[in-house]
């Protein structure tokens, strides 16, 4: 699949995904003090595992889950969303491990903008590595996508600069 057919299907995805983009997860029913709890266990435990050589996809989504101050960002949360959306719409969606599901959905959330800011600026990416290689990975089994497809961007002057249209 081109790089071109694998933006227009993630593109379609992020559509699909924002049906449940703000579900609120009551179904463990916890209450706010033990799922804050549980939370500051997960950071702590983010921190550890950011450190080691290879970070896994879910510390680093917890990590910056925490950093950018909003919990709903966390890998549970984000697999959470992934098995609704993959319940509804069975293949394609099925088809990907819960990493690849939850990248997918990491990278509809804030997370993109500090993704596509290190790749434009050709910055590192070392901390965000195993996310985009997920990414890639899930975008790689997904089927080709014929068909229209709108996106709109508020990007600089300067990058649009370095791109050609079409």
């Amino acid at each position: 699949m081109g790089h071109r057919s694998k933006l227009l299907l993630s593109l379609t995805l992020l559509t699909l995904i924002s049906l449940c983009a703000h579900t609120p997860d009551t179904s463990d029913g916890l209450n706010s003090s033990t799922q804050s709890a549980r939370h500051s266990r997960q950071t702590h435990r983010s921190h550890r595992a950011l450190a080691t050589a290879t970070p896994t996809l879910e510390s680093v989504i917890d990590y910056y889950s925490e950093l950018l101050g909003n919990e709903e960002y966390s890998y549970a949360e984000f697999l959470w969303k992934a098995n609704i959306i993959a319940a509804r719409h069975r293949p394609p969606l099925a088809q990907l491990s819960d990493d690849e599901a939850v990248a997918i959905i990491a990278y509809t959330s804030q997370l993109y903008g500090e993704i596509n800011r290190r790749m434009r600026g050709h910055l590192p990416m070392e901390d965000l590595q195993v996310v985009v290689d997920t990414l890639n990975s899930a975008l790689g089994k997904l089927p080709k996508f014929i068909g229209a497809v709108k996106r709109s961007s508020n990007l600089p002057e300067d990058v649009l600069a370095e791109h050609q249209v079409g």
